[in-house]
């Protein structure tokens, strides 16, 4: 093989060529015992890892329209009483729902024998891991058998995806609401409240705990700033309230302990709340009382 051939092996113009691209998850996994070209091996294979914006949107505006058929057809065997159908529309949507999800979070869907190591080893973007997770174990993996989509994916679609610059797909909102309306999955789809019990696993004891810089310029790291601006200068009001809206957003309880500050977030906060969702600012404000006064004297 030719190092044009190896570099072509499993990516997109190989695809649109005919040729088949599933080794493309066995290479971007792959170790690199003997690299005698400067490490040009090692960027390949580093390449395969990654799809670029243009792959990713294109390849999960496909996986999300196969996967809304796949659903769409299930709910409607469901409801026709065809059970041994809508069973089978719903595993055939897993496969898809998880080629979706990995191509949200940018990187080649792995092999099922490989999906739970994948998890563990490289969580990255937490809401695609958690929905993907979903579809391992618990309540949602016995979603084949009722034709019920998991909570968790639907979340997951409820959100703007994580590509820079790029708009929701309609199938997007389409697919949201078709399984929002439908009456036969409404108690396993509450989406604010699965965000709030999100947001509230994450947040710390106390609000002492948060020592987070108060001054200069703070870099975030690419799992909270996975888009547009990392580099965000406290001093500046308009990029303050940026970089907190980003850490509450996006950040794990040790991401908020590292980049909040309390005495900051206390006097933003009447401005701050009005900025961010309104599960996350519910969670906050019922966890800490210092916020909530804060928002009833600026009311």
């Amino acid at each position: 093989m030719s190092l044009a051939e190896f570099r072509a092996a499993g990516m997109p113009e190989c695809r649109n060529a005919g040729m088949p691209g599933f080794e493309r998850y066995a290479l971007a996994r792959g170790q690199v015992v003997l690299d005698r070209l400067d490490g040009a091996i090692a960027q390949i294979l580093a390449d395969k890892a990654r799809l670029d914006a243009d792959e990713a949107f294109q390849g999960a505006e496909e996986w999300l329209d196969a996967y809304a058929n796949s659903v769409y057809r299930s709910i409607k065997n469901h409801r026709d009483g065809q059970a041994l159908a809508a069973r089978l529309d719903a595993t055939a949507a897993i496969g898809f729902l998880l080629e979706l999800l990995f191509t949200l979070d940018r990187r080649p869907r792995p092999y099922n024998k490989y999906l739970e190591w994948e998890l563990t080893r490289f969580p990255q973007q937490e809401r695609a891991v958690a929905a993907a997770r979903g579809l391992c174990g618990g309540p949602s993996a016995a979603w084949p058998m009722s034709a019920q989509p998991p909570a968790s994916a639907v979340r997951v679609l409820s959100d703007s995806p994580p590509i820079a610059g790029r708009p929701r797909w309609p199938k997007q909102r389409t697919l949201c609401r078709l399984v929002r309306d439908n009456r036969g999955m409404a108690s396993a789809l509450d989406i604010s409240g699965l965000r709030r019990a999100r947001f509230a696993r994450r947040v710390p004891a106390t609000l002492a705990a948060l020592a987070g810089p108060r001054h200069g310029v703070v870099s975030l790291p690419l799992h909270l700033a996975w888009s547009g601006l990392r580099e965000f200068d406290l001093e500046q009001p308009r990029l303050r309230m940026s970089y907190y809206r980003i850490v509450l957003a996006e950040g794990m309880q040790d991401d908020l302990v590292e980049y909040l500050d309390r005495d900051l977030l206390l006097t933003v906060w009447p401005t701050l709340r009005t900025l961010i969702s309104r599960d996350i600012r519910d969670v906050w404000e019922s966890a800490f009382d210092e916020l909530a006064i804060r928002a009833r004297a600026a009311a």
